[in-house]
């Protein structure tokens, strides 16, 4: 029987994950229970079949869970609103409390041992979403660039991007998925910091497309 279950999502990156962990020793420590991937983009399709069966496998009902833990970007636009946007509603109905992460501060926790690195995702474009410290920010590739040549150790946890800035010898670290997710937010979880539902919002960092190319309403003719 868990002790305090806690429902885990990441639908922000290529591959989405969504995992069932349990707080145990006084939530000191984080086990992932399981786990599952959600292929490419079919998030949408397959994120509530999923945590339905997760849930049945470990004879758990939603309202039984500790916290839902979603992480609300940045990355996919689609993703991060298939993966909040289920989460909000699992836990509105449920009466479940919610708690987000941002996947920048998952991933700069995975390169714990760099104090000062630089967290580093594929934001297209040729820009990236960066976090240094508890910044997080749009950046272009010359910021990059300029950072890694002052010394700053990148974090990646792709192999798209380690490719790509491989001329500063990033440190690749992962996994990058919601047992990870789980484990940067341990903190949260054990003090029961929670969100509000109703002002919880994406991390997105950047404007969509729809609103970067969006055309102005002209003004009514007079």
């Amino acid at each position: 029987m868990l002790q305090h279950p806690v429902l885990a999502i990441d639908t922000c990156g290529q591959v989405g994950t969504v995992a069932l962990v349990d707080l145990e020793d006084g939530a000191k420590t984080v086990t992932c229970v399981s786990q599952t991937e959600l292929g490419g983009r079919a998030a949408a399709a397959e994120l509530m079949p999923t945590i339905d069966r997760m849930l049945r496998e470990a004879a758990l009902e939603l309202r039984a869970l500790r916290t839902i833990l979603v992480v609300n970007g940045p990355g996919s636009f689609t993703g991060i609103r298939v993966g909040l946007s289920t989460a909000k509603g699992l836990a509105h109905g449920a009466g479940v409390p919610i708690t987000a992460v941002s996947r920048l501060a998952v991933l700069a926790s995975l390169g714990e041992t760099q104090q000062d690195g630089l967290a580093v995702l594929d934001a297209g474009r040729n820009e990236f979403y960066a976090r240094r410290g508890q910044r997080e920010w749009l950046a272009s590739f010359e910021e990059i660039a300029a950072a890694a040549e002052a010394g700053v150790t990148l974090m990646v946890g792709e192999a798209a991007i380690a490719e790509r800035l491989a001329a500063w010898r990033p440190t690749r670290v992962g996994p990058l998925d919601a047992c990870s997710a789980a484990r940067t937010a341990l903190a949260r979880l054990r003090s029961g910091e929670t969100e509000d539902i109703a002002t919880l919002a994406a991390n997105y960092l950047r404007r969509s497309d729809a609103e970067l190319f969006a055309r102005p309403i002209s003004a009514p003719a007079r």
